[in-house]
């Protein structure tokens, strides 16, 4: 049988993120979701399409920022 639409927890393993990062996806749009009574089913060809489009979820690049590191404040 031909996989057609994978769970949420599906997409999070296969994209290497959290579950909750995957519901952000869906509610901003960017990967398109099916509501299926109270739970999410992702179309293997919106998977597909999410995967294949230019403009995904970046994370941030630090290469040309200074970090400064966290100093811990002294309770009184």
């Amino acid at each position: 049988m031909i996989k057609r639409v994978y769970t949420v927890k599906e997409v999070s393993e296969l994209l290497g993120c959290t579950i909750n990062s995957v519901y952000t996806m869906i509610h901003q749009g960017t990967l398109r979701a099916v509501k299926v009574v109270s739970s999410y089913r992702i179309p293997v060809h919106e998977l597909e399409r999410y995967l294949n489009q230019d403009q995904r979820v970046e994370t941030h690049n630090y290469t040309n920022e200074t970090i400064q590191p966290f100093k811990h404040r002294r309770s009184s």
